[in-house]
């Protein structure tokens, strides 16, 4: 497990001892987005859960590469007081739903 300020190089180590990476945020690893893809080849039998954060404007730090190169991406919201994490891009016929992270409900699937 890697805590605090992990480098690039942690998470490659990371990447090849374990088949699953969680990374809470990607930004803090400072580097550029080029570096997401470059884990994605280098590790493909590792799944990784990366937290990008969003700008003021609303899109991706590090831009719109990420996503297009993503396997799944979720969209965390606020409606009212509650959070709601959207499936914006995902297989298996996921794509539109919505997730109450308060009520622990799929919602409405949106079209």
């Amino acid at each position: 497990m890697i805590s605090g300020t992990a480098t690039l190089s942690d998470l490659r180590k990371a990447a090849s001892q374990f088949d699953l990476v969680v990374l809470d945020s990607f930004g803090k690893l400072d580097v550029d987005a080029l570096e997401f893809e470059n884990l994605r080849t280098d590790f493909p039998q590792t799944v990784f859960v990366i937290i990008f954060q969003k700008t003021a404007t609303g899109s991706i730090r590090g831009g719109a590469s990420i996503i297009f190169n993503s396997a799944a991406t979720i969209d965390i919201t606020k409606d009212g007081h509650e959070r709601i994490a959207t499936m914006v891009k995902g297989r298996y016929g996921t794509q539109g739903w919505r997730y109450s992270i308060a009520t622990k409900h799929i919602l409405q699937q949106e079209d």
